[in-house]
């Protein structure tokens, strides 16, 4: 991972979104975030509730290999649409208390993906 990437990684304001198809960010990142890092796939038993948690909890969660296309039910996650006083996110009919610290960083195996202009929009592409 270049250290261009590594910064913007850790600084960008919006979510990062990582093409990484030789898992050198991932390799990174699992350093990096050691003691505070949950890894996720989506499909796995337990995923959203795991994503839930890490929400409440501040914790940084490790989307891998995600698709070119995202579970509708993430997207205000995506845009941080806060509700009640910027207290909660809305994920599908649930509202989960949001933690200021909570980091998510998303990331694809795939080598040219075509995302939607409005996930392009909402997060960092690494």
């Amino acid at each position: 991972m270049s250290t261009e990437n590594a910064t913007i990684l850790s600084n960008s304001d919006r979510w990062p979104l990582m093409i990484d198809p030789q898992l050198q960010g991932v390799k990174w990142i699992k350093q990096k975030y050691d003691e505070v890092l949950v890894v996720i796939r989506l499909g796995q038993r337990g995923a959203m509730e795991t994503l839930e948690s890490s929400l409440t909890k501040g914790m940084t969660v490790l989307l891998e290999n995600i698709g070119e296309n995202l579970d509708p039910v993430l997207d205000p996650l995506l845009g941080r649409n806060l509700i009640k006083k910027g207290r909660a996110i809305k994920m599908g009919d649930k509202e989960v208390e949001y933690n200021p610290n909570f980091r998510l960083i998303l990331h694809t195996k795939l080598a040219n993906p075509h995302y939607k202009p409005e996930m392009q929009a909402q997060t960092t592409l690494i």
